[in-house]
């Protein structure tokens, strides 16, 4: 087994070779990719040196890529160790700050973003296995998709 970050730029280094592929093959295709915020992000986080798909992309497409970052303030998450319920109620969160606005859930065009706040700072989210990560969500994402709560998906009959 190779370790963290070998596997991570494997893994995604094959993702982004797969995405290549097939738009080679249907060039007027778009194409949407619903992945883990990591994956999809356009810039590395500050202190991380693994070569996500997202920036093969960002390098590949240029501006015809658009990374959305899901930011969820609370809810129950899913892990490889069972689940666990989650409230971001602190400052330093990017989730604590979507909050505040009135609607339970929005996107937001960080592109056309212009204003110099919480979008512009560098704020704590929530990343895979529940660990956290440090990002200025208007660097890593073009645009966000917030939710005020998420649980863990369920089958539907």
């Amino acid at each position: 087994m190779m370790g963290w970050p070998i596997a991570a730029d494997q893994r995604d280094a094959s993702m982004l070779k797969t995405v290549k592929w097939f738009k080679e093959q249907q060039p007027s295709a778009k194409i949407i990719i619903w992945a883990q915020n990591s994956h999809i992000e356009n810039r590395p986080k500050p202190g991380y040196n693994v070569k996500w798909m997202g920036h093969g992309l960002k390098d590949a497409y240029g501006e015809k890529y658009y990374s959305i970052g899901t930011i969820v303030y609370s809810g129950t998450n899913r892990n490889y160790n069972g689940t666990f319920d989650f409230e971001h109620d602190d400052k330093q969160y990017l989730a604590y700050h979507l909050n505040q606005f009135p609607q339970d859930r929005f996107l937001i065009d960080l592109r056309s973003y212009d204003k110099e706040d919480f979008m512009t700072q560098l704020h704590l989210g929530m990343e895979s296995n529940g660990n956290t990560a440090e990002f200025i969500a208007k660097d890593r994402f073009d645009g966000l998709l917030f939710l005020r709560f998420s649980d863990v998906p369920r089958l539907l009959k």
